[in-house]
């Protein structure tokens, strides 16, 4: 519905006032309506490019090069503040970069390790817009990975949420989306083989 809202002054307020907002995920929604409602748009435009260079929240900065990289698909700028983006110590840039290149349909395998690992392992970086928005980039880059199957059924099969490998919310999240993938496209039956295959013969009893 937001994103029906009109050009009008107060729309702009209320989502430039959002997207240097202190919650990144006011940010992000933000950024994401803004390319919609704005998209080709050169004052916006000029807004974003100054708060994707000089924000002080990486955060803020995210969201307004996932805004020009949506909303301005064939800016030279934020091609460059994207390429930029990719070398920043900064999480939510790197991620943010790397959705750019996946929504043109451009995967690489550095790509991929990049966006495994902020939901892999322990308590690395906190829960934010920017990390819950890792399995869906996943499942449009690399929907057809051996790698980022077994890593899934790897996660979903341990006991808790963090551990060696993908974390088990996210695991869950890719393989929840991994059927709506093949239902879109005719699906009838899936076979679920929770215990990969490389593990070898497990007992009855771990079976059940």
């Amino acid at each position: 519905a937001a994103a029906a809202w009109p050009r009008a002054p107060e729309t702009w307020h209320v989502l430039t006032v959002a997207l240097n907002d202190s919650d990144n995920y006011a940010q992000h929604a933000a950024g994401n309506l803004i390319s919609q409602i704005y998209g080709g748009d050169q004052q916006p435009r000029g807004v974003l490019l100054t708060a994707a260079n000089s924000s002080q929240r990486a955060t803020t900065r995210a969201a307004a090069l996932d805004a020009l990289t949506r909303g301005w698909t064939e800016d030279p700028a934020a091609e460059e503040l994207a390429a930029r983006a990719r070398q920043s110590v900064a999480v939510e840039l790197v991620i943010a970069a790397i959705d750019a290149a996946v929504r043109r349909g451009i995967t690489a395998d550095d790509d991929f390790r990049q966006l495994v690992s902020p939901v892999s392992g322990g308590w690395r970086y906190p829960s934010s817009a920017w990390i819950d928005a890792v399995p869906e980039i996943l499942m449009r880059g690399w929907a057809g990975s051996e790698g980022l199957r077994d890593m899934c059924l790897d996660g979903a099969a341990r006991q808790w949420e963090h551990g060696k490998g993908i974390k088990k919310s996210v695991a869950t999240a890719l393989l929840d989306a991994a059927i709506g993938y093949a239902r879109e496209r005719g699906a009838s039956t899936l076979e679920a083989y929770p215990i990969h295959e490389s593990r070898g013969r497990i007992s009855s009893a771990s079976a059940y």
